[in-house]
């Protein structure tokens, strides 16, 4: 991690860390707490000449870590040259996956391209419920092979993410998720299940499997709790501890409150190169567009981006908060510094029978 950078961005807020591109929203996966893949359009999707345009703003404009998302963005048959495209500029590039693929080799090659971490999204330690949540057979065992996969090819002191969206399905085994992340050799990131419906996110329809009730309360407080507690001793849990109590709050209905710098630390864009100051937003420009980047270093471009964070409801998404918190709080800013200079250990599960066997030495009920 560059100093200078780093202070740049704390002096400013206004250089952009992170950047989220969903390179398609095509997902061959239909998971019920997701709607993107609803919108997947292939005719919509940039060529390797367009997404090297993009690398070149974005090295301009100054950012440093692109996060290559989706929909599936394996899902894209030229995913290695993707990121080889990117990787090219000196960006710190991420994947942003659901570990459902089918190519054995497909870590290695995209490490190979520049890949420099992922994070990889299991939300329980049930294949079965997992398979529901996914909508599809077969993903559990799948997701647990590209994790060992990534942690082959990745080295050591990459940032390799075990993700995991927070629900009532998953509630009592937290801690669980977090040891076993560890045993895989990856970090554990929580993520609060959205509660509410909008164009992207379908949650009202499977609200009765996923949301909270006040009697959750309790147990969503002893749960969060526990991760505190575990990050306090040492256990490889990304989320800031600020992070980490105010998602206890937002699923026990507190709401949002956290100081937004979408637009400025970081920003989102969609498959056609539309940019916006998150998923969320509406678009504020097209990265193909010559005069984007003195439209984004404008007066014009911070009154339009103050305004979306105005008329914003909020989220609990990691990627957003977690920055925003680390440079409006030098307790998260501490963190966030710690967690970059450790090295992931040492694996424990080498296979997938590895995998389940772990969970049946500590005693765990699939």
């Amino acid at each position: 991690m560059n100093p200078l950078w780093i202070l740049r961005s704390l002096l400013t807020s206004k250089v952009p860390i992170y950047m989220h591109y969903g390179i398609t929203h095509r997902c061959s996966l239909h998971c019920r707490m997701c709607g993107i893949w609803r919108y997947g359009d292939i005719k919509e999707e940039l060529n390797m000449d367009q997404i090297s345009q993009i690398g070149v703003r974005l090295k301009k404009i100054g950012v440093h870590v692109i996060a290559i998302g989706g929909g599936e963005p394996t899902d894209r048959a030229d995913i290695i040259e993707c990121v080889k495209v990117l990787a090219q500029y000196g960006f710190e590039i991420r994947l942003l996956t659901s570990g459902v693929f089918h190519d054995d080799d497909l870590a290695t090659k995209l490490v190979k391209a520049g890949l420099g971490g992922v994070s990889i999204s299991l939300d329980c330690l049930s294949p079965e419920k997992q398979d529901w949540i996914c909508n599809s057979k077969g993903v559990w065992e799948r997701i647990i092979t590209s994790m060992i996969q990534f942690s082959r090819a990745l080295p050591q002191n990459k940032i390799k993410i075990m993700n995991i969206v927070v629900s009532k399905l998953n509630i009592n085994e937290l801690g669980d998720l977090a040891r076993f992340a560890e045993a895989l050799g990856y970090f554990a990131s929580f993520c609060p299940v959205e509660l509410e419906d909008n164009a992207v996110n379908r949650f009202v329809e499977n609200a009765e499997d996923f949301g909270f009730s006040n009697e959750d309360h309790n147990q969503i407080i002893a749960s969060f709790t526990d991760l505190i507690r575990m990050k306090k001793n040492g256990r490889p849990i990304l989320n800031s501890t600020r992070f980490l109590r105010l998602s206890a709050d937002y699923l026990c209905g507190k709401g949002v409150s956290w100081p937004c710098k979408a637009g400025g630390l970081f920003g989102s864009i969609a498959p056609n190169g539309d940019y916006s100051i998150c998923y969320r937003g509406k678009k504020l420009g097209n990265m193909l567009d010559p005069e984007f980047q003195k439209y984004f270093g404008s007066d014009s471009f911070h009154q339009d981006r103050m305004s979306e964070i105005k008329n914003c409801s909020g989220c609990m998404r990691p990627c957003w908060s977690e920055l925003s918190l680390a440079f409006s709080h030098f307790d998260s800013f501490l963190e966030m510094i710690k967690v970059r200079t450790l090295r992931h250990a040492k694996p424990m599960i080498a296979d997938l029978n590895d995998a389940i066997q772990w969970i049946k030495n500590q005693g765990i009920d699939q």
